[in-house]
């Protein structure tokens, strides 16, 4: 005869089990630039401001992940982790995340001040990008393990 504490016990071990398994730990890492004297503090938080929006807009209103993290808190957004990176650094993750199948993009500011000399000019410059994904998901700590926060 089973008991009732029997059940009971068991029905929380497989309820454990199956919350380990699909809870995840999303977050969304945005790729701040390094290598740009220019990205001062207040630039780098616009251009992170830039990267969630675009992220928002990239994103299928459906996809599962994207609606858990969303709504995670009352205000609509969940984890955000600047990163420091170089150039180099963002394209690569940016375009091993996409072959991974996350959900990753870059940021162009289409007129970056850059000043050389006594001259200015405006070009379109790569100045952040992001991934997003379960940040206990192997692949992206292989992607983000490295760098260090900005």
């Amino acid at each position: 005869r089973i008991s009732l504490t029997r059940v009971v016990a068991a029905f929380l071990d497989f309820l454990i089990f199956f919350l380990e398994r699909t809870i995840m730990n999303l977050a969304l890492y945005i790729l701040m630039r390094n290598d740009l004297d220019s990205l001062t503090s207040g630039r780098k938080m616009a251009q992170a401001s830039h990267a969630s929006n675009a992220f928002v807009n990239q994103v299928s209103p459906a996809n599962e992940q994207y609606v858990e993290w969303k709504n995670s808190t009352r205000q609509g957004f969940g984890t955000a982790i600047v990163l420091s990176v170089t150039e180099k650094e963002l394209n690569d993750v940016v375009r091993l995340a996409e072959s991974f199948g996350m959900e990753s993009g870059k940021v162009v500011d289409p007129c970056y001040r850059v000043v050389d000399g006594l001259s200015e000019h405006y070009l379109p410059v790569v100045t952040c990008g992001f991934v997003f994904g379960d940040r206990d998901s192997k692949e992206l700590k292989e992607l983000t393990q490295h760098f260090e926060l900005s």
